[in-house]
C-alpha cells in the first residue's frame, strides 16, 4: 500500500503493518515523548505508525522488535491523514491512536504576534482534532479503539508566559470530552494525559526560551526552576506517561472515557 506523504512524495505501508492485530498510530513520534510512546509499544509487540514533519532520530524500520514504518505527514493536513486513516480501516483486536505532536514557545501574551498564536494552536489543538478526527472509523471497526491525546497540567490551569500553549491545550481537554460522548455507543475510548513538564528537549527548549525572554537566568536555572514547582521533586519522564498510555489502551481500561489523567507529581490535582 501507498499514500502522498509531505513533499508530495510516495509513502509505503507495509500489509504486514496495516494488517497487524496490535496497532498504534503515534502522531510526533521522531523524537521526545512521541518516540518514547512508539519505543515503549514496540516492546510491548505493537505495530506503529510513527508520524513527523522531521525525520526521526533513530532508524525507522531497523531493529524493531515488531513492524514499524515511518510516514513524514503533517498533523495539520486533513487529506493525508483521512487517506492513512481509510487504509487503517479492518477488523483488528486492539487500535490505539496517540496525539502527541506538539509545539510550544514562550512569550507575554501583549508581545505575542498572532502568527505564533495561530503555529501553536494548529499544531496543539487543530492538528490533534486533525488526527483523532481521521481514525475515527478506523477505531470503530477495531474490536478495541483507543484514541488518546497528549495535554497538559498547563491545560487545566493557566501559566504566565504561555497563553497560546495554555488555550490550545484546554481546547485538547474540551474536543477529548466531546469525542467520548460521540464515541461512546460504539465502544471507542477518548481521554487526555496531562503530563507536567516532560524532560525532553521540548523542555529545554522552553527553558531556553524563558532565559532570552526575561534575561534573569541561565538554562540550567530555568530547568531548576520548572522542577522546583513539582511537589515529587523531580520533572515528569516518558516512562510516566508511557505506563499510563499502556493502561489506556489495554481491556482493562474499557470504562473509562472522556477523562484528562494528570501525570504531574502532585502539580495538578483537578
Amino acid at each position: 500500500m501507498s499514500l502522498t506523504g509531505k513533499w508530495g512524495c510516495t509513502l509505503n505501508l507495509p500489509d504486514e503493518v496495516c494488517s497487524a492485530p496490535h496497532l498504534a498510530v503515534i502522531t510526533g513520534a521522531a523524537g521526545g515523548l512521541g518516540a518514547a510512546l512508539a519505543a515503549d509499544l514496540d516492546a510491548q509487540g505493537w505495530a506503529t505508525i510513527r508520524l513527523d514533519v522531521r525525520l526521526p532520530d533513530d532508524d525507522p524500520g531497523n531493529g524493531y522488535a515488531q513492524p514499524t514504518v515511518f510516514l513524514p505527514l503533517d498533523v495539520r493536513e486533513d487529506a493525508e491523514l483521512a487517506q492513512l486513516g481509510e487504509r487503517l480501516r479492518r477488523p483488528r483486536e486492539r487500535f490505539l491512536v496517540v496525539a502527541a505532536a506538539g509545539v510550544i514557545s514562550a512569550g507575554l501574551a501583549e508581545n505575542l504576534s498572532v502568527a505564533e498564536w495561530r503555529r501553536v494552536v494548529e499544531v496543539n489543538l487543530t492538528g490533534t482534532f486533525v488526527t483523532l478526527r481521521s481514525m475515527i472509523a478506523a477505531a470503530k471497526v477495531a474490536d478495541t479503539g483507543r484514541l488518546l491525546a497528549i495535554s497538559s497540567d498547563a491545560g487545566k490551569t493557566g501559566e504566565a508566559w504561555l497563553s497560546h500553549y495554555s488555550a490550545s491545550k484546554f481546547g485538547v481537554i474540551g474536543l477529548v470530552q466531546s469525542l467520548a460522548l460521540e464515541l461512546v455507543e460504539h465502544g471507542v475510548t477518548v481521554n487526555a494525559i496531562c503530563p507536567s513538564i516532560v524532560d525532553t528537549p521540548m523542555m529545554d527548549q522552553l527553558a531556553r526560551q524563558m532565559a532570552d525572554a526575561t534575561g534573569e537566568a541561565d538554562v540550567e536555572e530555568w530547568r531548576r526552576r520548572f522542577v522546583a514547582e513539582v511537589p515529587s521533586g523531580r520533572a515528569c519522564l516518558p516512562g510516566d506517561v508511557t505506563s499510563v498510555v499502556t493502561f489506556l489502551a489495554s481491556e482493562g481500561a474499557g470504562f473509562l472515557t472522556g477523562q484528562s489523567l494528570n501525570v504531574a507529581g502532585g502539580h495538578e490535582m483537578h
